[in-house]
């Protein structure tokens, strides 16, 4: 018997589809993508109790290269998170899940500010 289970995206065109990496690549326009962590979490909510999942969707809204600071109440990429996540509630639809996987920008600088911290004291 063939699994029901499934795994769709919101486009960028706001429609769903069959999920498959390159996920992100209507959503980030001017970004290269790699394979990230998203496939994964979905098939790991999927491995779960089967009685409460049939499909999950996955509602990409990440920028890269974007910070902690972009995504705040009211920014432009908050509200657009906002919208889409909207979009795919309507009808019967939930969310049930959420997987954050945004902020590399403000890690990288937090490293390099260590590591210029670090060399400051390994020279005294």
């Amino acid at each position: 018997m063939e699994s029901l289970k499934k795994i769709l995206r919101l486009g960028g065109d706001l429609t769903w589809e069959d999920a498959a990496e390159l996920l992100h690549s209507d959503i980030d326009v001017n970004k290269t993508f790699g394979v990230g962590p998203r496939m994964a979490f979905a098939n790991a909510i999927l491995r779960g109790d089967p009685r409460q999942f049939g499909v999950v969707g996955l509602v990409l809204c990440a920028i890269g290269g974007s910070g902690f600071e972009e995504w705040l109440r009211g920014s432009r990429l908050y509200d657009g998170l906002i919208w889409r996540a909207g979009v795919a509630v309507e009808g019967d639809g939930e969310i049930r899940a959420v997987l954050w996987f945004q902020g590399g920008r403000d890690t990288v600088k937090k490293f390099f500010n260590s590591m210029i911290s670090f060399r400051k004291r390994k020279s005294k």
